[in-house]
């Protein structure tokens, strides 16, 4: 999809359903200052949009992240080469890799403002050692060998995420993102990873490490394709920075028998947990209120972006409702669905038992699994994505 824009001209943007938690992602490259006014631009032309992020793709990410598929080659904009629905994908070389990829490039770090570090035109890529890895590149490091199928040897397509870079996991990033408010959103980070699937012509099973905004190390999205515009995806969320109470005066809100509300801080935004035990409960029910008081919570608490969970009892799965604001982007959404919230919230619980938990959340427009286990501080979230404008 594209629309017009006065400074960068067409904005070539897709939009995306997880969960119902609407996204829509840029792949115009946009300069942050401006992201804000071209995410408004476009949540103004789709009123069910919820929440912008601007994305950028790299030829490093494509080695060994399809299970069963072979990567596409790609264009210097980060998209496939001849990307019409039936371009045949690039034949790899012997080593597995795209034909003219650069075995000993890095991919490139990122500012903090989602774009390459030192991302002139002429930079020179790091000059390869004799054994083609990078020069400093760790000496006992050696390359998983692929299988004939392009994934690494030994490697398990139906096992757990594991962190990123170890044996037989994708190393290189994929893709970057930066949301409009520079937040942290985990719907949006899987949605990233399933338009890159999508560029790189990509079918079956893949893997790709996205680097998002909020958040320190890049992050592991696990990908099933079950169509041509659905996937079921798992995300490794960021590990928790703390979990705080937030300190209420008397008379802050009549009734209130609990004046403390646990806030997880996660990279990139924080939430509130609010259950059916604590007087403000009734938030859920006084919108106005709720979002008077996200604003001026999320000022006291200093947060980049800031959550407001309400978590009801239920047997089995428990219902979530999440409230969400974002003062970079100046956005205030009772979400259809909340990535990070639903982590917290699982962060949360296993914090309360002291044990590992695996957890489905309800929310508005469907479910939302986590698990969390507080010993390792792991938190992996499970959705889904549908590609609504491919």
């Amino acid at each position: 999809m594209e629309r017009t824009d006065n400074k960068y001209g067409e904005i070539r943007y897709e939009i995306f359903d997880p969960t119902g938690n609407i996204t829509a992602l840029v792949e115009t490259a946009v300069d942050p200052a401006d992201q804000p006014a071209v995410a408004s631009g476009i949540m103004d032309l789709h009123p069910d949009v919820e929440q912008v992020g601007f994305v950028t793709f790299y030829n490093e990410g494509q080695p060994g992240l399809a299970l069963g598929a072979e990567p596409a080659e790609l264009d210097t904009d980060g998209r496939p080469a001849n990307s019409d629905a039936g371009a045949k994908p690039a034949e790899p070389d012997t080593d597995g890799r795209p034909a003219n990829s650069d075995a000993g490039a890095e991919p490139a770090e990122l500012d903090t403002d989602g774009r390459p570090a030192n991302s002139d035109a002429g930079a020179k890529p790091a000059e390869p050692d004799t054994d083609g890895r990078p020069a400093n590149s760790d000496a006992g490091a050696k390359p998983a060998e692929p299988d004939t199928d392009g994934r690494s040897a030994n490697s398990d397509a139906g096992a757990e995420p594991a962190e990123p870079g170890t044996e037989g996991r994708p190393a290189a990033v994929a893709a970057s993102l930066r949301m409009a408010g520079g937040e942290f959103c985990g719907n949006a980070t899987m949605c990233a990873a399933a338009l890159w699937m999508t560029r790189a012509g990509l079918m079956g099973e893949a893997e790709a490490r996205v680097r998002v905004s909020g958040a320190t190390e890049p992050l592991m999205v696990s990908l099933a394709r079950t169509s041509a515009v659905s996937f079921a995806a798992a995300v490794e969320m960021p590990p928790a920075l703390g979990i705080d109470h937030l300190k209420l005066s008397d008379g802050m809100l009549p009734g209130s028998a609990v004046l403390g509300l646990p806030v997880v801080k996660l990279e990139g935004i924080s939430h509130i947990i609010i259950e059916p035990d604590s007087g403000f409960f009734g938030l859920k029910q006084d919108r106005a209120l709720a979002e008077t008081l996200l604003r001026g919570w999320c000022g006291a608490l200093g947060s980049e972006c800031l959550g407001m969970m309400f978590l009801d009892e239920g047997s089995g799965s428990r219902p979530l409702t999440p409230l969400v604001y974002v003062p970079g982007a100046d956005t205030m959404f009772w979400e259809n669905s909340c990535a990070s919230g639903s982590a917290a919230a699982g962060i949360w619980l296993a914090e309360k038992t002291g044990a590992p938990v695996d957890i489905t959340f309800d929310e508005p427009a469907g479910q939302l699994r986590v698990e969390s286990d507080p010993e390792s501080g792991r938190t992996v979230l499970h959705g889904s994505v549908l590609f609504t404008s491919g």
